[in-house]
């Protein structure tokens, strides 16, 4: 037992003199729900784990039975982790969605790696809502969307450094995909990671704005899959709609032509409605001036 608790403190020298901190992140999609391409977001439920390094400090305030528990590999929950202001975690933040940070259910954990031997603390969190994504319409409607997930830290850019997890991947769980009908998704997940500079947060030591040629560099890690539109269905319920809709013009011939008035109601009804589904198709897309789109919403108007 004392020999599993000498390996759980055991760090080795480079990674104690290191200044920046590698933080891992790990993304599960668990629900992805209705895609709003008009307000280009859509809704999911996700999982997010983001582990980094232990400083013995940490270690050495665990109790006898918390070392044991780690050196038969499982995890000890860390309760009270936040509450000591000592304690240091990454400040993560989400940068396109709309839940408040507070609303987001955040719980930390500690657990040995089994290939290194070394401890990690894990902050796990369960968010829920909606989430914004730039969507692109030029291939309309045979189109691939990205749904993505952007991550930045309050944390000088000197101190941290956000990467994809490569040990456990990011993934999804394509099952619980409520919009089947409309879009197919793939079950890629892609990580991307950029350096941004020129901005500076009052929780940097110097509380100084950053001077231009001097900026800091932070990271901004983005995780996302793809879900392409199921181009039979758009064109699909475009025709049938506009067949029923033809159809129901002939109606008008039903009235002989001394009943003017009547005649001319019943086909004024019928314009207005082909008007209508034509604003019907859109305002359900981005209002952006596109050919395709364009195109698609005339072709269903006037057939």
């Amino acid at each position: 037992m004392n020999g599993s608790i000498a390996t759980v403190h055991l760090i080795p020298d480079d990674i104690k003199k290191q200044d920046v901190i590698r933080v891992g992140i790990r993304l599960m999609f668990l629900q992805i729900g209705p895609i709003e391409t008009q307000f280009e977001r859509y809704n999911a439920d996700v999982a997010i784990e983001a582990r980094w390094l232990a400083d013995s400090k940490l270690l050495s305030s665990l109790t006898e039975h918390d070392h044991s528990v780690l050196s038969q590999g499982h995890a000890v929950r860390l309760r009270n982790y936040t509450k000591d202001e000592t304690n240091w975690h990454p400040q993560l933040f989400i940068m396109n969605t709309s839940v408040d940070p507070d609303n987001q259910h955040i719980r930390y954990s500690i657990r040995k790696d089994r290939n290194s031997q070394l401890c990690y603390i894990r902050e796990h969190r369960l968010v829920k809502g909606f989430f914004f994504s730039p969507f692109d319409f030029h291939h309309f409607p045979h189109d691939i969307q990205e749904l993505n997930i952007s991550f930045g830290s309050s944390e000088s850019g000197s101190k941290i450094r956000l990467e994809p997890d490569f040990e456990i991947l990011s993934g999804i769980n394509r099952e619980a995909f409520v919009a089947l009908q409309e879009w197919i998704l793939y079950d890629h997940v892609e990580s991307k990671l950029r350096k941004v500079k020129g901005f500076a947060f009052q929780t940097d030591e110097d509380g100084e704005l950053d001077v231009p040629g001097h900026e800091k560099e932070r990271s901004i890690l983005t995780i996302s899959c793809h879900a392409a539109r199921r181009a039979q269905y758009m064109f699909w319920n475009g025709y049938w709609i506009s067949f029923i809709m033809t159809i129901v013009g002939f109606a008008a011939f039903s009235i002989t032509a001394e009943n003017t008035n009547q005649r001319l109601g019943v086909a004024f009804t019928l314009l207005l409605t082909h008007i209508a589904f034509r604003w019907t198709i859109c305002v359900s897309h981005l209002t952006v001036n596109y050919v395709y789109l364009a195109t698609y919403c005339l072709f269903n108007s006037v057939r």
